[in-house]
């Protein structure tokens, strides 16, 4: 039943071509449910237009501020079911071509629609297939990872499926990605310093798998899940073994440089921005607010005193609780405007993501030449 619902389908279009495709049915259920609902909410505003009633009367009588901050929460939420079900990237597929020496992992829509290449990395000269075991709440998962000829990681597995030792989910997928590669799986590496001493050595070139040894010559490994290689490491070859830990220094790992910030889209650059400007703009009400409040000694608190009402403190009748409300109104005015400082950052400061339309174009020809020769 479970497998029905989250897997990893797997299929071959041509020869020399595997295709992994993403099912999430609990996601793309909650997704489409939340962005329905949310779009109820202007068909209701609709409704009550046609009605005779006014939908914003909560909001005269109110400030500039206040007004403008409740017709943009609005707008937002009106927004959100339609941008939700068109630019949320839900599907994934994984596409491994022998043929083209390469690999794209493409993403789209709820509809299947939107297409794009969210990485692409050739498979030729590849330095070897590696696990990784991690834990994610309590919970043990293996995380495949391909390393290309220059020494760059890329997973073979989705985020939101995990892969848990000796399931049959994982064990297939093993498999088939051990008998596409035509390699085996060496034991997982659970140590998180011993995986970045790894990764640091592949990458300096410390390291070359036994295909690109002098004298060496490549063979095919037979199949394996991750299962049974770990319970019987002899089975796998000597060349096979992953370098040794010590290859690189703790301090290297330590003085490792960090990741860049991610590449934003242009929706994505434009959601920031609108969700920062909101908050920009309650940060500016609530610091108003919270000024003009110390200086006339009457402080409006929305939940003081552990109510779910606004409760307008005096500070010469409750001098304490005048100062403990104007403490928490300060905290959460600079809580406010950290995260619109952190959308301002992000929205100036991230690089654009560029659509790869040649990859894409490559990725369509590769699965349409497949189905062709099918």
């Amino acid at each position: 039943m479970l497998d029905s619902l989250l897997a990893y389908r797997l299929d071959t279009p041509a020869p020399g071509t595997l295709r992994v495709r993403l099912r999430q049915v609990p996601l793309t259920a909650m997704l489409v449910l939340l962005c329905v609902a949310l779009m109820g909410i202007p068909l209701g505003f609709g409704y009550e237009m046609v009605t005779g009633r006014d939908p914003l009367d909560a909001l005269n009588g109110q400030n500039a501020m206040a007004q403008l901050l409740g017709v943009l929460a609005l707008g937002m939420v009106c927004l959100a079911g339609p941008a939700g079900l068109w630019f949320w990237p839900l599907r994934e597929t994984l596409v491994l071509s022998r043929s083209d020496a390469r690999g794209w992992r493409i993403t789209c829509n709820v509809f299947g629609l939107r297409r794009r290449i969210g990485e692409e990395f050739p498979l030729d000269g590849m330095r070897g297939l590696y696990l990784r075991e991690a834990s994610r709440e309590a919970c043990t998962h293996l995380l495949p990872v391909m390393v290309d000829r220059d020494g760059e990681p890329h997973r073979l597995h989705f985020e939101s499926v995990m892969l848990y030792p000796g399931s049959a989910r994982a064990d297939n997928y093993l498999r088939a990605l051990a008998d596409f590669f035509e390699s085996t799986w060496p034991a997982p590496v659970k140590d998180a310093d011993e995986w970045t001493r790894l990764l640091l050595a592949l990458k300096e070139r410390k390291w070359a798998p036994p295909s690109h040894r002098a004298g060496a010559s490549p063979s095919l490994a037979s199949p394996g899940t991750a299962a049974a290689l770990a319970a019987s490491p002899r089975r796998r070859r000597a060349g096979r073994h992953a370098p040794q830990p010590s290859a690189v220094p703790l301090q290297e790992v330590v003085e490792a440089p960090a990741f860049d910030s991610p590449s934003l889209s242009m929706p994505a650059r434009v959601t920031v921005g609108v969700v920062g400007i909101f908050l920009a703009l309650l940060t500016l009400n609530n610091f108003v607010a919270l000024v003009t409040g110390l200086f006339s000694g009457r402080l409006a608190s929305s939940g003081s005193r552990f109510s779910s009402g606004t409760h307008v403190v005096r500070f010469a009748k409750e001098p304490v609780w005048f100062i403990v409300n104007a403490g928490m109104e300060t905290f959460g005015v600079l809580i406010l405007a950290m995260f619109a400082y952190g959308c301002a950052k992000a929205v100036l400061l991230s690089p654009g993501l560029q659509r790869d339309k040649a990859s894409e174009r490559r990725s369509a020809s590769a699965v349409s030449r497949a189905a062709d020769k099918r």
